[in-house]
């Protein structure tokens, strides 16, 4: 990383000055701190229990099983779903279906734990419900 010299005293405009003068790789590695330190400050520090139940939450679907069931359920729209095919599109749905109870499961724990109405939680989450 690379130095600059700055004085102990320093307006914002100087800061930006400064922070101009980065070479790229290290203003990408300032603006990801920068980043981490407003998020701390904006958002309520979280507990060990919270972060886990967070992370369940937010688990994503594996993507090469999401691509896989948007082939097939294409497949199925168009009736030429095949025997075999219909089996493994029920059983992705069934993963599916599996991993989203974990995540339901996680979200009323976790407004339990902060003793929040789930609706608020998933407001202040930014989960929203998306139709079939």
């Amino acid at each position: 990383m690379s130095s600059i010299k700055i004085e102990s005293q320093i307006s914002f405009q100087d800061l930006l000055k400064v922070v101009e003068q980065l070479e790229i790789k290290d203003l990408e590695e300032f603006v990801e701190s920068v980043l981490k330190i407003r998020a701390k400050k904006i958002a309520p520090s979280l507990t060990d229990k919270e972060s886990a139940l967070v992370k369940k939450i937010n688990r994503p679907l594996p993507k090469k099983l999401q691509h896989r069931f948007e082939v097939l359920n294409q497949k199925r729209k168009e009736e030429t779903l095949t025997t075999a095919e219909q089996k493994e599109l029920i059983e992705i749905t069934k993963k599916f279906e599996s991993l989203n109870v974990r995540r339901l499961k996680a979200l009323d724990a976790l407004s339990k734990l902060r003793q929040t109405p789930v609706k608020e939680l998933m407001k202040e989450l930014g989960i929203t419900l998306k139709a079939a």
